[in-house]
């Protein structure tokens, strides 16, 4: 991941990442026009997601909403996290 460009191929922006932190993105939003129904964006927000290895997903038209939670990104996430923490503890002891 470089900033918020998704790296496969041809560089590719997203509309929106949201982050914890400058360094813990935490979701990718897709934006779709008013006229054009959110879920036509909902593979690229999943790839985006994929890429950029976070565990959410969404997309809007700014009337609807829809989200996508990959919860195997989700665990390995919060595996690396608690691994961290332990790793933390263990250098503070």
């Amino acid at each position: 991941m470089r900033g918020d460009r998704a790296r496969h191929g041809q560089p590719r922006r997203v509309d929106y990442l949201l982050r914890y932190t400058d360094a813990f993105p935490i979701a990718v939003v897709e934006a779709k026009a008013e006229g054009e129904a959110a879920e036509t964006g909902l593979e690229q927000a999943k790839g985006y997601a994929r890429d950029l290895g976070v565990a959410f997903a969404y997309t809007t038209n700014g009337i609807e909403v829809l989200e996508r939670e990959d919860l195997e990104m989700r665990v390995k996430l919060e595996l690396e996290n608690q691994g961290y923490s332990n790793r933390s503890k263990a250098k503070q002891e």
